[in-house]
């Protein structure tokens, strides 16, 4: 077996294919090399491939409204694809990946896919299932996310309610402590 059918072999996306299957897919798919600091695509480009690291690694990242400011979404590594929107429709890349290892990848271009459905249409929907519980594995882990920023901004708002409150309070016994009664006489500042 192959340098390239055995990661194919390893990936969700192309679980349960025989290797006569796989080595013809293969024969579908371009081979990239890539160094440290390469930018494979950026967001807002037009998105036309899936990759599979097949040696290296890769950070996916999204600008963000502030100056020179990106978040990280995750780093991914040998065996992971990446891209996969390019597949399943057209429109621009939702983040930019870089090479942050020395990296190799296979490169299934939307093309190809479109030949793989002509000339082997039991092949073409096996990918497709596989693709789809790529793309529901990464909904889930993108909702996992989400829900905690949201908890944690609730806790945020609670922990400032709770904030404004104690110093609400302090402020009254504050106030309490050097009323006139106690002979301290309040001088009101402009």
């Amino acid at each position: 077996m192959s340098f390239e059918i055995e990661h194919m072999a390893a990936s969700h996306l192309f679980k349960g294919f025989a290797q006569e299957t796989l080595s013809s897919m293969a024969s579908l798919m371009r081979k990239e090399v890539h160094d440290t600091g390469a930018v494979i695509f950026s967001e807002g480009e037009e998105g036309k491939a899936l990759y599979l690291i097949t040696e290296g690694s890769v950070r996916l990242s999204k600008e963000i409204e502030q100056k020179d400011k990106s978040v990280t979404f995750i780093d991914m590594a040998v065996g992971e694809v990446f891209g996969e929107m390019a597949l399943l429709s057209e429109g621009p890349r939702t983040a930019t990946c870089t090479v942050v290892e020395p990296a190799r990848f296979l490169v299934l271009s939307r093309q190809r896919m479109a030949d793989i459905a002509l000339t082997d249409p039991r092949t073409h929907l096996q990918l497709i299932e596989n693709l789809t519980g790529v793309v529901c594995e990464r909904l889930r882990e993108v909702t996992r996310r989400l829900t905690e920023l949201l908890e944690t901004q609730i806790k945020a708002e609670q922990d400032k309610e709770d904030l404004e409150t104690l110093l609400a309070q302090s402020k009254e016994t504050m106030l309490d402590l050097v009323t006139p009664a106690h002979g301290i006489k309040i001088v009101k500042l402009k």
